[in-house]
């Protein structure tokens, strides 16, 4: 799920946040790791398959053809805000475990001051720096997953974009069809939205 431990061992609170995170975010992490990708490429087709009717069919457009891939590019945005809302839960949750690490590392630097063993002082020391490594590398995935989700949300609005420009074309270029289903189209959603 995270890569981020690299071959560091993490000790005490620094483990514990770590098996936290993993435990609350785990599905809606790998969720966004896995369909993300497959998402974007069916976002990128239909897009492209948008361009292509629009541009070779002009005035003699298949209303039955059209709808179909009005329809289908609707689910496939539906698909893309289920996970960037996964994305949105992961963020959330290394949010948090990074806060848990700055206070679980401030306490352990207000407990070495306090601590007069040398060993016990290296104890705490190793867990600090092993919160610190987890902290860094919490950082590091928040950011690529930003970056993933950013680029994403991209595809997502132009697929909307187009979407919004086929449901007009619909509308305008084929015919009583056309004006009707996007009436109704239109009364759906008011519906919904009410």
């Amino acid at each position: 799920m995270l890569q981020i431990i690299g071959g560091v061992a993490l000790v005490g609170a620094g483990l514990w946040i770590f098996n936290e995170l993993q435990e609350q975010s785990s599905k809606s992490r790998e969720r966004w790791e896995s369909k993300r990708i497959d998402v974007q490429r069916s976002i990128e087709w239909h897009e492209k398959q948008i361009i292509d009717h629009l541009e070779d069919a002009k005035e003699s457009y298949d209303f039955k053809t059209l709808i179909d891939m009005h329809y289908s590019c609707f689910k496939v945005a539906d698909q893309a805000h289920l996970l960037l809302k996964d994305a949105r839960i992961s963020l959330d949750k290394i949010g948090e475990a990074i806060v848990k690490t700055r206070e679980q590392r401030d306490l352990l630097f207000v407990k070495k001051k306090e601590v007069k063993s040398k060993e016990k002082r290296i104890e705490i020391q190793e867990e600090i720096s092993s919160i610190q490594t987890l902290r860094k590398n919490l950082f590091d995935d928040k950011d690529v997953i930003k970056q993933q989700r950013d680029e994403f949300l991209n595809k997502v609005k132009d697929l909307n974009s187009k979407t919004r420009e086929l449901k007009f074309s619909i509308r305008d270029r084929t015919g009583t069809k056309g004006s009707d289903w996007y009436d109704k189209l239109e009364a759906r959603k008011e519906l919904k939205n009410a």
